[in-house]
C-alpha cells in the first residue's frame, strides 16, 4: 500500500494537503489530510516535532493507538518524532498526527476545512486490514505548496486590482 501527500498550503498553524491511498497500484481512497504548521526543513532542530513532517519516504506499520488496533504509523523518522494518521488533532504538539477527512467544500484553500475525519480514517483501517503484511509507505512532497504569505500577497494583490477597476469607474 502507498500513501501519497501532496501539500497544498502551508500556514503558521497547519499544514494541509490531498492525500491518495493506492492498493497494489490502483487508487482506492482521496482524502484530505491535516498536519502541525509548515515549515521546509531537511535536518533535526529544536522544536521540530511542533511542525509537520519533512517532505520524504517513510516506512508506516500498523500499530495499536487510541485511534484503533491497526492505525498506520511511520517508522524511524529522521528528523522528526513518529506520527500516526488519524482522526483529530492531540493537545499535545509533541505528539503529532496526521489527520485525515473530507473537503468542507470551501473552494478557498486557507479557509478549508475537514469533515468526516473519524469515517474517512475508518475507511482507511479497511485498507491497512486488507493489505496486512505488505510494505506501507507514505511519500510526502510539497513541490506545489503555497505558503500563507504567498497566500495573503496574492489577496492583497487582488484588492489592488479591484480597487483600481472601482476607481476607474
Amino acid at each position: 500500500m502507498e500513501l501519497l501527500l501532496k501539500r497544498y498550503f502551508g500556514g503558521k498553524t497547519v499544514t494541509k494537503s490531498n492525500l491518495a491511498v493506492l492498493v497494489d497500484g490502483e487508487l482506492v481512497l482521496e482524502c484530505e489530510a491535516r498536519e502541525l504548521a509548515y515549515k521546509s526543513y531537511t535536518e533535526k532542530f529544536a522544536g521540530s516535532t511542533r511542525f509537520c513532517i519533512p517532505c520524504g519516504i517513510y516506512k508506516m506499520k500498523g500499530r495499536c493507538t487510541k485511534y484503533g488496533l491497526m492505525t498506520l504509523r511511520t517508522q524511524r523518522m529522521p528528523f522528526h518524532s513518529d506520527v500516526a494518521i488519524g482522526w483529530e488533532m492531540q493537545n499535545d504538539s509533541g505528539k503529532n498526527v496526521i489527520v485525515i477527512g473530507r473537503s468542507d467544500g470551501n473552494p478557498d484553500p486557507m479557509m478549508r476545512g475537514l469533515t468526516a475525519s473519524r469515517e474517512t480514517f475508518e475507511l482507511l483501517t479497511r485498507y491497512v486490514y486488507q493489505t496486512f503484511g505488505q510494505n506501507v509507505t507514505l511519500t510526502v512532497t510539497d513541490e506545489d505548496i503555497q505558503t500563507e504569505d504567498e497566500y495573503w500577497r496574492q489577496m492583497s494583490e487582488k484588492e489592488e486590482i479591484s480597487m483600481e477597476k472601482i476607481s476607474d469607474n
